[in-house]
C-alpha cells in the first residue's frame, strides 16, 4: 500500500511540475518580452500590452492548475460531498494527471468514453483517486511487459436499466490466483 501511494504522489508531483511549467514558461518569456520592448527608445505599447494580457492568461492557467490539486491533496480532511459528476470528464482529469507518468513508464493511455456527459451522483475527488489508484497499480503491474505492450484504458458505459459501468483494463499479467481474496485487505 505504501508503494502505491508513493507511486501515486509521484504521478502526481510529475504531473503538476508539468502542468506548471508551460504557464510559468510563458510568463517570463513574455516578461522578457516586456523588459525588451521597454528598452527601446520609442516602446510598442500595443505590444507590450498584448504580452501582459498573455502574463495574466497564463497566470489565471497556473492558478486553475493549484486549484486543482489543492483538491486531491485536501481529500482526506473533507467530508464525502455528493454532487452531480460528469464521470467522462474525471476521466479526462485523470489522463491528464497521469499522462507525464505513463509517457515516463512508456505506457498507452486510452479513454473510451460514453458518448456525451456520463452524469452520476459522486464526489468527483474521490472518483478521481480511485481511478489514479487503479491506473498507477496497472502500471506498476506491467513493468516487466514490452514497453509497446503496455496499455491501461478507461471505459465508461451506458447500461439499458441506467446503470453506469467504468472498466479499468490493462495489458498486464493478471492477479496471481493465490493472492486473489487479499488484494483489497490493508
Amino acid at each position: 500500500m505504501h508503494l502505491n501511494r508513493a507511486a501515486e504522489a509521484g504521478a502526481l508531483s510529475a504531473s503538476f511540475a508539468h502542468d506548471l511549467g508551460q504557464p510559468t514558461l510563458a510568463i517570463a518569456l513574455n516578461a522578457q518580452r516586456v523588459e525588451t520592448l521597454l528598452s527601446k527608445d520609442r516602446p510598442e505599447l500595443g505590444k507590450i500590452k498584448e504580452a501582459v494580457i498573455d502574463i495574466s492568461r497564463a497566470n489565471d492557467h497556473a492558478a486553475a492548475v493549484i486549484k486543482q490539486f489543492r483538491k486531491l491533496i485536501k481529500r482526506g480532511s473533507d467530508p464525502e460531498i455528493q454532487q452531480e459528476t460528469d464521470l467522462n470528464a474525471v476521466i479526462a482529469d485523470a489522463l491528464s494527471i497521469l499522462s507525464t507518468e505513463a509517457n515516463h513508464r512508456q505506457v498507452v493511455l486510452v479513454a473510451e468514453s460514453h458518448k456525451g456527459p456520463l452524469l452520476v451522483s459522486a464526489d468527483p475527488i474521490h472518483v478521481l483517486q480511485v481511478l489514479l489508484n487503479l491506473a498507477t497499480n496497472a502500471m506498476d503491474a506491467m513493468a516487466d511487459n514490452p514497453s509497446d505492450t503496455r496499455h491501461v484504458t478507461i471505459r465508461t458505459a451506458m447500461h439499458a436499466d441506467c446503470k453506469v459501468e467504468v472498466v479499468v483494463s490493462d495489458s498486464g499479467p493478471g492477479i496471481q490466483e493465490q493472492v486473489i481474496d487479499e488484494i483489497f485487505d490493508t
